[in-house]
């Protein structure tokens, strides 16, 4: 499905979490991927920043900072890679925030499958990739308008 290997960050994840990415990116990146893990979201904006990461998958537990506490801390430190919320409760506040600051996916950890956070990968991968396309075009666009 993709022109290369996916590389994506984990964060904050316990063992069944990364089972779980592992099996989505076999569905969707047919085993050719880089999954790297940061036990902390401290080390996962060190990580995300040194690292030329397509997707981020921050896992959060209820007593944590925010997932988008993290995404903040993410933009202001000049990583732009999409984020995907694997939270352990329903929160919709807590969504309805991380939203607001841009996570791409906002899903329920007891709720979400392997099939489903493939989804959620898939399309966070493929808005990423169309929005960078529409950025070239318009960048183009302008420089042969100013050009002419």
């Amino acid at each position: 499905m993709f022109d290369q290997s996916v590389r994506v960050l984990l964060v904050g994840a316990d063992g069944d979490a990364y089972v779980l990415a592992c099996e989505a990116l076999d569905s969707i990146a047919g085993g050719d991927y880089v999954l790297d893990s940061a036990p902390t979201p401290t080390e996962g904006l060190v990580q995300a920043q040194a690292g030329d990461y397509d997707l981020i998958v921050a896992c959060y537990a209820p007593d944590s900072a925010t997932c988008s506490e993290f995404r903040l801390s993410a933009l202001a430190a000049g990583c732009s890679t999409p984020i995907i919320c694997l939270a352990h409760g329903d929160d919709t506040a807590a969504s309805r925030h991380a939203f607001q600051a841009g996570v791409r996916e906002y899903l329920v950890r007891d709720r979400t499958d392997s099939s489903s956070l493939g989804r959620s990968m898939r399309y966070a991968l493929e808005v990423e990739r169309l929005s960078r396309a529409l950025e070239q075009a318009h960048a183009r666009e302008s420089r042969s308008t100013s050009s002419a």
